[in-house]
């Protein structure tokens, strides 16, 4: 059974609304839907994009006749597809700390962490990073942060996918 399928039989045509919820009543017609094979097995991850943008709102994969959400970008924490196939998360918990995450899908039911990228500002403004917590310079943190590159989703409008009844 098909990804767009199963999201159907789980009713979920009202996915990730709240994403938009500054424009709820036209949040279908800015959303799309891509199919990449994340994992090269042959067998597409369905993903939920701001329509032709870098933005992700949501990946599936179907996993032991399953689906299964890897992902879901929130108001704080919003994920990219990277070239490669690599999954960026980017994030802030406040004004004064935020980072990046990079992940890779292999199969199964969740994404697999490659490098964690983190920062925080002291109380003099001074800005510290962190690969996977542990101090790393400026410059060492900028080269890993622009060794990945964000790709413009292709999507089709979620307002386009035919009734799940025909």
């Amino acid at each position: 059974m098909g990804v767009c399928r199963l999201l159907f039989q789980y009713n979920t045509s009202e996915l990730s609304i709240h994403y938009y919820n500054e424009n709820a009543s036209d949040s279908l017609n800015n959303c799309g839907y891509a199919l990449y094979d994340l994992n090269d097995d042959g067998f597409p991850e369905l993903i939920l994009a701001q329509k032709n943008d870098t933005k992700v709102i949501e990946i599936y994969t179907v996993y032991d006749n399953q689906l299964v959400n890897l992902c879901c970008s929130q108001e704080r924490n919003v994920y990219f597809l990277c070239e490669n196939n690599v999954i960026s998360s980017a994030g802030s918990s406040g004004a004064s700390t935020g980072g990046t995450a990079y992940f890779a899908y292999s199969g199964g039911n969740e994404l697999t962490n490659l490098v964690t990228l983190s920062y925080e500002f002291n109380e003099n403004g001074e800005k510290t990073f962190y690969k996977n917590q542990e101090q790393i310079a400026q410059n060492e943190a900028e080269k890993i942060l622009n060794s990945y590159n964000e790709i413009t989703l292709n999507t089709t409008a979620i307002s386009n996918i035919p009734n799940s009844n025909n």
